[in-house]
């Protein structure tokens, strides 16, 4: 599908766009980086003055999936030059740890691990950006803002989500660093549920309607 231009903003629906943004930002893919990254129009309180809150979510998924990717060089020893610079957020993730168990719930296995909090405002701020710019790719459409995002994050997938988003549509960027599937309402299209799985470990619900759908249902 060939996107239309945009003389609006994708990500807040109101303001003229000056620039284009990154769905997701493209800092949270290790270098080299992938050559299929998405851009979407933005204005430049969108693209730019939310740059933080797209490092703080690059140490988040460093802290959950670093171990997952390709070695230190990749991805972890980025994450720590981060925090070396900034001690705030250093200082935050400290502070925040806390021992847990984790148990595996296929081979029945518990192993002891360091739990950080995750922080919901980098998080949802930057999944919901990334799902309207992503909307705008497929759709050709700006979401605006008739129905508020309701954003969750999930540690596992539950079993009911995936077997309802079987025949969903399907989209990557990256290879796997990126899958996500979405589902739109045949008669209005603005109403939407989305599933992105970043790095193959962590997962992220977005629903446009949450009066009729319950996101904690999907814990």
């Amino acid at each position: 599908m060939r996107v239309p231009p945009s003389d609006k903003c994708v990500i807040c629906g109101q303001a003229k766009a000056c620039s284009r943004d990154h769905v997701p930002p493209k800092c949270i893919f290790p270098r080299p980086r992938p050559s299929d990254l998405v851009t979407v129009p933005a204005c430049a309180a969108c693209n730019m003055q939310r740059s933080g809150l797209d490092e703080q979510f690059k140490v988040f998924l460093g802290l959950t999936v670093g171990y997952h990717l390709d070695g230190d060089r990749s991805y972890r020893e980025p994450i720590l030059r981060t925090l070396t610079h900034n001690r705030r957020w250093r200082s935050g993730i400290l502070t925040s740890m806390e021992r847990v168990v984790i148990r595996d719930p296929v081979n029945f296995a518990s192993q002891a691990a360091l739990a950080v909090r995750l922080d919901r405002t980098a998080h949802d701020t930057v999944v919901e950006r990334t799902v309207r710019g992503l909307y705008f790719h497929h759709m050709g459409k700006i979401l605006g803002t008739r129905y508020p995002l309701t954003v969750q994050w999930l540690r596992v997938l539950d079993d009911e989500l995936f077997e309802a988003s079987t025949d969903w549509n399907t989209g990557m960027i990256g290879d796997t660093a990126l899958v996500y599937k979405y589902s739109t309402n045949v008669d209005d299209p603005s109403i939407i549920a989305w599933v992105l799985q970043f790095f193959q470990k962590t997962w992220s619900v977005v629903l446009s309607n949450p009066e009729a759908a319950d996101v904690d249902a999907f814990q």
